[in-house]
């Protein structure tokens, strides 16, 4: 059993376990103290760590788990997953989770966990550790049938685009497949079951991912084609969504008028973004970076451009603010997206030291 849960167990998971079991456990719960004396006074087990107790060797572990039949893992992983989450509750590892629900064969909880785990690395900036549990995760998704298929591969859909916004380019073609693929799901799942609230907060973000990506690739065409259908989908809003959509709409309309010279127009629709009330995070668009401090940091360059020095400035600040009350890692995407149109700016001015000094702070970043 012990080999069951990895090289490394405690003595409350092993009793858990076989409590689990129940009349199908190989010892009684009563039992795992001296076999684990037992075991020690062979070599073959070892203390680590407070409360923890390892095989000395890894291949101790593989044999012992290998001598067992074939038929009985399944529900013996099973037993692991029902007992650690007994044990800890949601502070369970989802990692740990995962590895035994898919090796007993139920791949929608498995997936589950593996989109948990990597939304938990993400959260860290582990991204390379995130596209691992998602990749893992998609092969688990693609053999899961029924309902639940979809609304876990659209979770799967958004989380990839997201890391591989953050930790590659907003332009990355596996983010575009990605929120392209995201939305499709969406009209599948609303024609199916209905829309709701979810799931336009979904289709919002891949749309904003999707509008990050044809800004950065330089196609601003695309870019208004993506914030039209993000006007349209704000006419049937719920209440509660429909001032963050907008706020996002005027931030995109704003960028693109900005960069198609009709500065004006675009101080007047950042400015009526900009005077939005925000929380503390806004809803995610689908790039890791914060939308509102952005806004502000573009109209003080529209700002600039309009001959607005003092506005700019004001504006500015209060972008580089924002971003200090931001979580880790949005604060700091925040804050060198921020920085660079700080260093767009300054080289408008012709202040090339300010626009130095920004973007050094963004490679530091």
């Amino acid at each position: 059993v012990a080999a069951v849960i990895g090289r490394e167990f405690s003595l409350d998971l092993v009793e858990r376990v076989l409590a689990e079991l129940g009349d199908g456990a190989p010892l009684p719960p009563t039992a795992v103290a001296s076999g684990l004396r037992a075991l020690q006074r062979a070599g073959l087990v070892e203390p680590s760590g407070e409360g923890a107790v390892r095989f000395r060797h890894v291949l101790v572990r593989d044999v012992a788990y290998e001598l067992q039949l074939r038929a009985e893992r399944p529900r013996r992983h099973r037993a692991v997953a029902r007992a650690i989450v007994s044990l800890h509750g949601p502070d369970a590892s989802p990692e740990g989770l995962a590895r035994h629900l898919e090796q007993a064969g139920d791949l929608a909880p498995a997936a589950s966990a593996y989109l948990r785990a990597a939304e938990g690395a993400a959260g860290l900036a582990e991204f390379d550790i995130a596209l691992g549990h998602l990749r893992a995760a998609g092969t688990l998704i693609t053999r899961v049938e029924g309902p639940a298929a979809r609304r876990l591969e659209l979770a799967h859909c958004m989380q990839t685009g997201s890391v591989s916004a953050a930790s590659f380019s907003y332009a990355r073609e596996e983010a575009e497949r990605a929120y392209l693929r995201a939305m499709e799901l969406c009209d599948l799942i609303a024609t199916e079951e209905g829309s709701d609230a979810g799931l336009d907060v979904q289709l919002v973000a891949a749309l904003g991912g999707l509008w990050s990506k044809e800004v950065v690739a330089g196609d601003l065409r695309a870019a208004r084609a993506v914030t039209d259908r993000l006007e349209r989908l704000l006419s049937r809003a719920p209440a509660d969504l429909g001032p963050e959509i907008r706020r996002f709409l005027l931030a995109c309309r704003g960028f693109e008028q900005l960069f198609t010279g009709t500065t004006d127009q675009a101080v007047t629709t950042l400015r009526e973004a900009s005077g939005m009330p925000a929380g503390p995070v806004t809803v995610p668009l689908g790039a890791p970076h914060d939308y509102v401090a952005a806004v502000d940091a573009l109209l003080a360059v529209a700002l600039v451009l309009g001959g607005d020095d003092p506005g700019a400035d004001e504006a500015l600040a209060r972008a580089l603010r924002r971003t200090t009350q931001l979580p880790f890692p949005v604060g700091p995407f925040s804050e060198a997206v921020v920085q660079v149109y700080a260093a767009y700016m300054h080289r408008l001015r012709g202040d090339v030291d300010g626009a130095r000094t920004a973007a050094r702070v963004v490679s530091e970043i």
